[in-house]
């Protein structure tokens, strides 16, 4: 298994957040594209070339990136959060990335709806800027149903298209992360390795109710999934030791 962290999750200043990956035996990193100094607006070809360097140095690599935009690709929101998502990719590619993940907005279930519409323009845009890219363009699991989602990435998506898993998401909306992975399964090409429990949302991995063994094998059989396991964590007094212990979780399955 091929377990990495979201860089900005041990809740360090970044230089000490890829020690940490390192010291866990990490080869693998998320760039956190627009938080912090790892900007599109902000960061300089010079930068760029210094925070690769800063990685190989600890033998670490950028295998993906994720981003969060505001009202994702919603009518009052579509035009602005479409030009900044290209800006967005065009970094994680730079950066190493193969695929790009962020939030596209509350899908509605009404296909004649505004929002369906907005939302639909966006993803076809952002595809053909990841095609050009050829970098992925992941689609994060979140208060969309699956059987949702699915039913609109089948009406909407293209090849550079797919699903960043997030089990934790889907649990603290009250939907079954493992039905879920069979709704989506054609699509995923990312995860989140995080947990939640309903009505308390995010807890270190374990400690919720992802069912993780069940979830895992889900992933294999049904999703053929063979990609990285994105551990992330947005709280807590020790994120260093909750990264750590869900690191073993994982690779003890």
């Amino acid at each position: 298994m091929k377990v990495g962290a979201v860089l900005d999750s041990f809740g360090l200043e970044i230089i000490d957040c890829m020690d940490a990956a390192a010291s866990l035996g990490m080869r693998g990193i998320q760039a956190p594209l627009g938080h912090r100094d790892i900007d599109p607006d902000t960061m300089t070809e010079t930068a760029i070339a210094d925070f690769l360097s800063q990685c190989e140095a600890r033998g670490i690599a950028v295998v993906s990136g994720c981003f969060y935009v505001d009202g994702g690709f919603e009518p009052d929101y579509v035009e602005r959060n479409v030009a900044r998502t290209v800006k967005l990719l065009e970094l994680g590619k730079k950066l190493g990335g193969s695929i790009v993940t962020g939030h596209i907005g509350m899908v509605p279930k009404d296909e004649k709806a505004p929002a369906w519409a907005s939302i639909a323009e966006g993803v076809t845009a952002v595809e053909a800027a990841a095609a050009d890219l050829e970098v992925l363009f992941g689609v994060e699991t979140g208060p969309v149903a699956p059987p949702l989602l699915r039913r609109f990435l089948d009406a909407t998506a293209g090849e550079m298209t797919r699903v960043n898993y997030d089990p934790a998401n889907l649990v603290a909306m009250g939907f079954d992360p493992v039905a879920g992975v069979r709704d989506l399964a054609p699509y995923i090409g990312g995860m989140h390795a995080k947990d939640a429990i309903k009505g308390k949302g995010e807890v270190p991995l374990g400690k919720g109710e992802v069912p993780w063994k069940e979830f895992v094998n889900a992933l294999r059989t049904e999703a053929g999934f063979d990609g990285w396991y994105i551990i992330e964590r947005e709280g807590g007094a020790d994120r260093v030791d909750d990264i750590r212990q869900a690191k073993e979780l994982l690779e003890a399955l």
